[in-house]
Parts: C-alpha cells; sequence; structure tokens
C-alpha cells in the first residue's frame, strides 16, 4: 500500500488492530525489518514505513539523502491520524525519530529506539572520505541471477543477518527483468550524505524528547561495538528507560532473540 505525499509516494505495510504505531526501518532495510516483532506486539496497528529510497517507496531526485530530509514526508503521514501514536525506530530510524519527536512533539504518546543512540561520528576526517569517494559509481544498478543470490550477498551486510531475516528484506525491494534480479532501494543510499549531524546536534533532540522513551540496546549490537554508550546515554532526557537485551543489531527481526525484544517492548508500551 503506498500513500501520496507532497514528497513522492511512500509505502508502507501494516499488521494488527488497536493503537496506531509507526515503525522506522534502518539504513537499506525497509519496512519488512518489523515482520516478525509486529505480530508480537499487543493490542496495536503497527504501520512500517518504507523510507523515501528504500523498499518500494518513491526515490528522491537529486541523488543524495539527508537524515533530516526523512521529516517532512513523515509530517504529512502524521498528520493523517487526529491522536497521538507510538513510535518505535530502529538503527538510522532510530536517528530519524529524535528529529521527527522534536519537530512534532505532540503527536507522540511513546518512544522505542532500537540499538540506535544517534549517528556514527563524523567530522572533516568522514567528510574528505565522502569526497574521495564521489568518482565510485553508486548508481550503478547491479544485478543478480537470483533472489537466492540476494540473500546471501544481504547476510553478509555490515550487520550480519541469519538467511531468514535476510530473506525478509530482500524479498520487500527485489525485482526480476529479462531473468535478472534487481535491488528497488536507490543506489544513491549507499553513499551517504555529504553534510550529516554531528554529536551536539543529536545530543539536542534526544535530551528535547519529552513522551516517555525507551532505549533497547543489543549486547552484541552496533551501539555497543561502535559508539561511547555512557556518554551516550547521558544525552537522553531524565524519564529515559534503558532496556540492554541479548543478540545483535537486527535483534528485533532475528527469530531467536525477538520474541524477547517484544517482551520487554510490550511492558513498556503498555504502561
Amino acid at each position: 500500500m503506498k500513500i501520496n505525499t507532497p514528497f513522492g509516494k511512500l509505502h508502507q505495510q501494516r499488521w494488527g488492530q488497536g493503537t496506531p504505531t509507526l515503525a522506522l526501518h534502518g539504513w537499506l532495510d525497509n519496512s519488512a525489518s518489523f515482520i516478525e516483532l509486529a505480530p508480537r506486539l499487543a493490542g496495536r496497528e503497527v504501520i512500517a514505513v518504507d523510507l523515501p529510497g528504500h523498499g518500494l517507496s518513491d526515490h528522491h531526485q537529486h541523488g543524495f539523502y539527508h537524515l533530516w530530509e526523512y521529516i517532512p514526508p513523515l509530517l504529512h503521514w502524521l498528520s493523517t491520524f487526529d491522536g497521538q501514536v507510538d513510535l518505535i525506530a530502529h538503527s538510522m530510524g532510530g536517528m530519524v525519530a529524535p528529529l521527527l519527536a522534536v519537530a512534532a512533539p505532540e503527536k507522540f504518546r511513546r518512544i522505542v529506539l532500537i540499538d540506535s543512540l544517534g549517528g556514527p561520528p563524523y567530522g572533516s576526517t568522514e567528510l574528505i572520505s565522502w569526497l574521495r569517494r564521489l568518482n565510485n559509481d553508486v548508481n550503478e544498478q547491479r544485478s543478480y541471477d537470483s533472489i537466492e543470490t540476494m540473500i546471501q550477498v544481504r547476510m553478509r551486510g555490515m550487520t550480519p543477518l541469519s538467511y531468514q531475516a535476510a530473506e525478509h528484506i530482500v524479498r520487500h525491494q527485489a525485482y526480476e527483468r529479462n531473468g535478472r534480479w534487481y535491488w528497488h532501494f536507490d543506489g544513491a543510499l549507499k553513499a551517504g550524505s555529504p553534510v550529516r549531524l554531528r554529536d551536539d546536534d543529536y545530543q539536542a533532540c534526544l535530551s528535547r524528547i519529552k513522551c516517555p522513551l525507551q532505549v533497547i540496546l543489543a549486547e552484541s549490537g552496533w551501539v555497543a561495538e561502535y559508539l561511547d554508550v555512557p556518554a551516550r546515554t547521558a544525552w537522553l532526557p531524565k524519564q529515559a528507560q534503558i532496556d540492554w537485551v541479548p543478540g545483535g543489531h537486527h535483534c528485533h527481526l532475528e527469530v531467536d532473540q525477538v520474541a524477547h525484544v517484544a517482551r520487554v517492548m510490550n511492558q513498556f508500551l503498555s504502561e
């Protein structure tokens, strides 16, 4: 199902009935990231959106994806709801969520971030590295001989996935043409943004979240491996609740980890 916004069409998937709950996925993932978690969340309608350039949503025309550009189409989505919604956000979606919460604080009842505490460190060194990669043709449309090959590629991504988890992600954004298989997501996403938010930007937004906030961190996840967790948790508002769970970065998608994540989340969302 797609919804029209002034900024292009957004594809979404829905599960369940009850409290409307917006779900935002991570970088190069899509709405299928919540296919295991959503049915385990009690008494709510989970509406997972493919962010622009991802999944089956429209691509940007200007070639880059800045984090803050996800906000206008999501604000339009929120305007279709009269009351408040809950928000669940994983990884890059969890970087978008604090910006969205500051832009429309009255729209959110509760927010859950999954293995997300702001973006990776970014400064002049990272900018120079990005500029030197500009000659790479990230928009080249790579093709594969089968969807099975694509699943194997996704399993070996920056954050490794099991076969079943990778299959969920791939089948939602793969298509076949003339006997070859392609990704539907925009190849420009792989280049990243030349201008990114810095630590004080994330801190400013996270600290201003007014509603109840839960941060679920994976014991073997991306946050634990790459970020200074004590420093980042100091950015959180005083009402924030931090819960550690077993598993990796996609703990909400892996079948041997998602039940624990759902229990922890259900307890928070039902309070």
